[in-house]
């Protein structure tokens, strides 16, 4: 019976469960803070309703992970945003998401080629022929009408880069700034070869400085 007793007590001094120093990592389990909340190998997406991936259509119906088994694209069970009721949803958000990115483009990107290459065929044209003298007027329209060029490219990629402004639409913006900007050296230069080459020359500058400075704000203002 002390036996009995003597072995009981030493086993209670050995665990103490009020005793700070006591190992207690047995009694929790350390977990990823991005790991999925659900044991290894269950499904995570039961719901007998249909979820379709945005990117391919494919059908998220019993998928044991959070990827699509097709093209690997993310989705959330618990987030509509991040699927598609029906594999026709999936096709119009896929379209709208593309016009998004190509609208900004379309509106910046070809302003800014008739800009560069109708001044450039007017310098490399003869001087005094009706072909220079035709892309001079229109080369010239195009530096009057740039302030309405960025204005509707501003209000554009404001519109579609709400949720995603990155990289891409600050370029989109930058195009018909330094454009704008290009107005009063080829004034000043009466639009010679020299103001037009000059005007290149800050353009890519402007571009670099602009694109240095994004990537270093961050460590500025800290």
């Amino acid at each position: 019976m002390n036996q009995h007793t003597t072995g009981t007590s030493n086993q209670t001094e050995d665990f103490d469960p009020y005793d700070l120093a006591t190992d207690t990592t047995h009694l929790y389990t350390r977990r990823d803070i991005n790991a999925i909340p659900i044991a290894p190998g269950t499904k995570i997406n039961t719901t007998t309703k249909a979820k379709y991936c945005l990117d391919c259509s494919y059908d998220l119906r019993g998928t044991k992970s959070r990827q699509c088994p097709e093209c690997g694209r993310t989705f959330n069970p618990s987030d509509f945003n991040t699927f598609a009721l029906t594999s026709g949803d999936a096709r119009k958000l896929r379209q709208q998401g593309l016009w998004s990115w190509l609208t900004p483009l379309i509106v910046t990107v070809l302003p800014l080629i008739c800009y560069i290459g109708l001044y450039s065929a007017a310098l490399v044209a003869k001087p005094g022929t009706a072909i220079h003298d035709v892309m001079m007027i229109i080369a010239i329209t195009l530096i009057v009408i740039s302030p309405v060029w960025y204005v509707a490219t501003f209000i554009t990629i404001m519109r579609c880069f709400a949720h995603h402004y990155n990289t891409l639409s600050k370029l989109c913006i930058m195009m018909p700034i330094a454009c704008l900007v290009s107005i009063p050296i080829l004034l000043i230069g009466r639009f010679s070869s020299y103001s037009f080459v000059f005007v290149l020359i800050c353009i890519v500058f402007y571009f670099i400085g602009v694109m240095f400075y994004e990537s270093h704000s961050d460590a500025w203002t800290s």
